[in-house]
């Protein structure tokens, strides 16, 4: 059988998505929304930062991000305050709570993901992984340096 690089990556993120989906009905409490999560980890990696930085981040409106982060606030896992130089932006920082609640959804993917990896021999674990490295390798060594879009 042979399989285009299009189906692989199609597949690829069949099983992204499956994954999520598998992670979220076997968690044991209420999953936030898969955007929620995104804002939370990447809030987690950049430590507080302005709400328009974090738009262009996420790659989505600022009104659209701005509706996400008052739902994030209402439920205690982010915080704003403005910003010194200009009152009228916002800078956004992950709460404690916040900080469990990503934890939260992180260990529900690891058990899911590990139960995944179950189904695999050995050797197959070992090819995925040296496959997954090639891939964050190459993804590692394509970024753009920092500021630029």
């Amino acid at each position: 059988m042979s399989i285009t690089r299009e189906d692989a990556l199609s597949l690829f993120y069949e099983v992204v998505r499956l994954s999520g989906q598998y992670a979220k009905s076997h968690s044991s409490a209420p999953a936030c929304w898969a955007g929620q999560a995104r804002c939370l980890a990447l809030l987690e990696g950049s430590g507080p930062i302005s709400q328009k930085r974090l738009a262009e981040i996420l790659q989505i409106r600022p009104t659209s991000l701005s509706e996400l982060v008052a739902k994030l606030e209402r439920k205690g896992l982010i915080c704003r305050a403005p910003l010194p130089a200009d009152k009228r932006s916002y800078r956004v920082a992950l709460t404690d709570q916040g900080r469990a609640e990503i934890e939260r959804v992180r260990r529900a993917h690891i058990c899911a993901d590990l139960e995944f990896v179950q189904a695999f021999s050995d050797a197959e674990v070992c090819q995925l992984a040296a496959l997954m490295q090639k891939a964050k390798t190459f993804y590692q060594q394509s970024q753009k340096p920092e500021g630029s879009l």
